[in-house]
């Protein structure tokens, strides 16, 4: 059955149907059927579907809470493809026996690759996500356009005077 539903950008986040890649809408810049639909100063991509109400819905879907990896370690494979650098781990000490820090240093290319929106760039007009071009990655605005999120974890933080090497509960 053929979709009558007109699709408009920047696409509404909430939207419950959405076109299939040969039906997108065109954006202003963008190469044919590119999905740069999320306004042009976009840096999430679809993470943008993972709206509150979507995550809230997928938490009743939960049964059992079992936990299911699908994601090799960090240092498979133990050379990486393509000349790119081998994962390394270290454990830097801050204050002994009381707080250390994990350095990881890793190609998000290899084992389980997490692709970034300036992996690859369209051949054609050698624009990358949102239209973003080569000297946006690495100049210094670099941080701003290249599609990094960065997410926090606030459950298991522990605020420590180190003065008296004990845990500011205030």
């Amino acid at each position: 059955m053929k979709s009558t539903t007109k699709f408009t950008l920047p696409f509404d986040p909430t939207a419950d149907v959405f076109p299939t890649r040969h039906n997108l809408p065109s954006a202003p810049g963008a190469p044919d059927e590119s999905a740069w639909v999320w306004g042009k100063d976009d840096q999430l991509g679809r993470i943008n579907l993972l709206t509150p109400s979507r995550v809230a819905a997928a938490t009743k879907k939960i049964k059992t809470g079992d936990i299911v990896p699908v994601n090799l370690p960090l240092n498979v494979p133990e050379q990486p493809s393509f000349e790119r650098e081998a994962f390394r781990h270290e454990i830097k000490t801050l204050y002994e026996n009381l707080a250390y820090d994990d350095i990881y240093h890793l190609n998000t290319q290899s084992g389980t690759q997490w692709d970034g929106f300036r992996h690859f760039a369209h051949g054609p007009s050698g624009s990358f996500y949102n239209n973003t071009k080569g000297e946006d990655i690495l100049g210094p605005n670099a941080m701003n356009k290249t599609g990094f999120i960065f997410l926090e974890n606030r459950t298991d933080v522990v605020i420590f005077d180190l003065s008296t090497k004990t845990p500011a509960l205030d």
